[in-house]
């Protein structure tokens, strides 16, 4: 059948291959990007990464055939996995201790209002002008970027202490005295330099009972996250309405969206005071219900379960719950997850365990987005929402019971926290 107006025929397997093949560039960028950005600078990766970008959405706009879908699409995804792990090592090095945090909720919030561009694009402009419009985005960054300095500690590692000052000193003001944090941005690189990376993490594993809870509690987050459905979802949002929904599926992509967008902007401002694991519980337990009753409405609908006129009742029930769903997921999962990888991994394995996080993260959401619509079509949709919500419930239990809080704390108390935490312990502060 054809989709969306392309001008040639794609079948809803190859609808889901294009849907999934995102994720497929953005595991491989994902698992390298920290490399290329060690060896050559975090701006020149940056500014590297418009290439792909660039590429991939020239062939989205001008494509002829699916192979070239397939293509831009894994170019543009290696582009996204490149600056998911770029931007937080870039934002990390550039700015003052006291708004990392705050910054780091920013990233989703940003994520959020990227999608939302997308969809209200997607609404009132045709393929071809919405590819070109998000085709410009890359060149637009790039022009802007290119002012921007390369980050202090990147000149520290390769010995040019006086780039370095020159670079704070532009990052912060004139009048301020950067030797205290100079002496700061040392420490930490000469506790990152002690040894192969990998050989490290296996001496801190062996040792350290931080090391071991803070790997294993930061990758279950990042696997949750992808399990709440969210990348499935979002890609087929409007396929999802309009096979099960009697509403507008790109007014109702656009509400649920425009939603998500502005509970990110209200999280950035609570999460230092609410803190992290409050955050996580509240978001799954309502990822929970939402994705359990969604799965539910149209479990009723699809079975013919209920008698027809009430079908509009449940149709307004399931783009409620969709909604909601997308308050849980901003309000905690989205972007607390990639925050612990930083806070609760110590300085010399967090490099790794990010990547190696991120890597994974990808590669199931491969998975996720490329089984949606088979099992869509071979077991109905309430299936799929329905094992998305029990995997979300699983995720409650785990953040209850495994998860410790970190609002507040140094690195050196959340280390000691780690090494006497138990598990099942029920404690929010």
């Amino acid at each position: 059948m054809s989709q969306g107006g392309m001008g040639f025929e794609i079948t809803q397997d190859q609808l889901s291959w294009v849907g999934s093949f995102t994720a497929v560039g953005a595991a491989f960028m994902a698992f390298i990007i920290g490399y290329i950005s060690d060896k050559i600078g975090r701006k020149p990766t940056k500014l590297l990464l418009i290439i792909p970008m660039a590429t991939g959405w020239a062939l989205l706009a001008w494509a002829i055939n699916v192979p070239m879908l397939y293509t831009g699409r894994i170019l543009t995804g290696m582009s996204m996995g490149g600056f998911m792990v770029s931007n937080p090592v870039y934002i990390n090095e550039i700015t003052e201790k006291e708004i990392k945090g705050r910054l780091g909720s920013l990233t989703q919030l940003f994520i959020s209002g990227g999608i939302l561009f997308d969809v209200i694009a997607g609404k009132f402009a045709s393929i071809k002008t919405y590819t070109l419009c998000c085709f410009a985005v890359p060149l637009i960054f790039g022009i802007l970027f290119v002012f921007m300095p390369e980050t202090p500690i990147y000149y520290l590692r390769k010995n040019k202490e006086d780039r370095a000052e020159i670079t704070l000193k532009k990052l912060r003001s004139r009048d301020y005295d950067i030797n205290a944090e100079m002496d700061q941005l040392k420490y930490i690189l000469n506790e990152e330099n002690r040894g192969n990376v990998y050989n490290k993490f296996k001496e801190s594993w062996k040792m350290n009972r931080s090391t071991r809870l803070a790997f294993i509690t930061s990758l279950m987050l990042m696997i949750f996250r992808v399990f709440s459905g969210v990348d499935a979802i979002t890609a087929y949002t409007s396929l999802i309405i309009s096979n099960a929904i009697d509403f507008d599926p790109s007014l109702g992509t656009i509400i649920v969206i425009t939603i998500q967008t502005f509970i990110g902007i209200f999280q950035s401002i609570i999460i230092d005071h609410v803190g992290r694991k409050m955050l996580l519980f509240i978001s799954q337990i309502i990822i929970t219900l939402s994705l359990s009753l969604v799965g539910l409405c149209f479990l009723l609908k699809n079975q013919n379960l209920i008698i027809a006129d009430r079908y509009s009742i449940l149709d307004t029930l399931a783009l409620i719950s969709l909604c909601f769903y997308s308050v849980g997921f901003s309000l905690g999962i989205a972007p607390i997850p990639l925050i612990l990888n930083a806070e609760l991994n110590p300085p010399e394995t967090k490099s790794l365990v990010s990547s190696f996080n991120t890597f994974l993260s990808w590669v199931l959401i491969f998975g996720v987005t490329k089984t949606f619509l088979p099992l869509e079509q071979a077991y109905g949709i309430e299936v799929a929402f329905l094992l998305y919500g029990g995997l979300s419930f699983l995720g409650v239990i785990f953040v209850i019971l495994f998860v410790p809080e970190t609002k507040g704390k140094s690195h050196q108390e959340i280390q000691k926290i780690l090494e006497k935490y138990r598990f099942l312990s029920l404690s929010f502060r």
